[in-house]
Formats: C-alpha cells, structure tokens, sequence
C-alpha cells in the first residue's frame, strides 16, 4: 500500500519535473529527491514483502 503512494508521489514530482521551466540547479535537487524516493520505495517494497 506504501509503495503505491510512493508511486503516486514519484509520477507528481516527475510530472511537476516535466511540465515547469526548472532552473540548471533546481534540476539537480530533483534528481537527489528522485533517487531519494526511488530507494525509500525500494525499503518500503522490501519491508513488505
């Protein structure tokens, strides 16, 4: 149940990521927020399961 959250949470950063003009340096934060994510979902699958 976690996870799919997670997913839904993921698909809004990335949507927000894709359909605003982010700046060169905001573009790094987002991709330190999506591996961030990425491995908390992996912990959260893991514990799960």
């Amino acid at each position: 149940m976690a996870s799919i959250v997670t997913i839904f949470i993921t698909l809004g950063h990335l949507k927000y990521a894709l359909f605003q003009q982010i700046p060169q340096g905001m573009s790094d934060i987002a991709r330190i927020t999506w591996v961030e994510i990425r491995r908390q979902s992996d912990d959260l699958s893991r514990l799960i399961r």
